[in-house]
Order: C-alpha cells, then structure tokens, then sequence
C-alpha cells in the first residue's frame, strides 16, 4: 500500500468545478502561486481533480505537510478555544534527524 502522499488521484471521484469548489478567498491564495493565473469565470471550465493532479507535480511534499499543519492548528484554535500563539511542532527532534543522516552516510558508503 502506498503512503498517503504517494497517491495523485483523489479517494472520491468527484464532478465539482473550480468555481463550485473555491471560494473566493481560495482563488486569491491560488493565484498567488508563481505561474498560476486563473482568472474569473474561468473556475467553471476546470475541473476541481485536475487542480489536484496539477498541484501534485509541482508542490513538494514539504510544503504539503506545512499546509496541512496550519489547518489542523486552525481546526484545533477553533474547536478547542486555544490561544493564538498555539502551534504544533512542524519538525522532529534534532537528534533524530542526526542519527537518521548518519545512516543515510552509512548507508551511501556501503552502496559504493
């Protein structure tokens, strides 16, 4: 099975336009992507799975995963009543991260 983040095509085969999916707030934040320029009534002519398999190719995975933490930490704000200043921690802990370059070196020298 392949992780999440492997997957292009949407769970749900879907019909919705751009123009019924988005709000307008949506469109702004889409167009301020570079090279992105839709402009209005346009949203009706692409369809809503299209925008993800296009958004698949050119936005890293990094970024997808900060995206999606900055909505889980608006959704918990508002469900939860938190402060402002509450965020969730977006990296692991330094020591993972230096034991997991450590095997990836391993791991090249053994290849070679």
């Amino acid at each position: 099975m392949l992780p999440q983040a492997d997957i292009l095509v949407p769970e749900e085969a879907t019909s919705l336009s751009l123009g019924e999916a988005l709000s307008a707030e949506d469109f702004y934040a889409l167009n301020s992507l570079s090279r992105v320029s839709i402009k209005e009534g346009q949203g009706s002519q692409i369809a809503l799975s299209d925008l993800v398999l296009e958004l698949a190719h050119f936005i890293d995975a990094d970024t997808i995963r900060k995206m999606e933490l900055g909505l889980l930490e608006d959704a918990f704000k508002r469900e939860w009543q938190l402060e402002d200043d509450f965020s969730l921690v977006e990296r692991r802990n330094k020591e993972i991260d230096l034991v997991m370059r450590d095997m990836e070196e391993v791991s090249w020298r053994a290849a070679n």
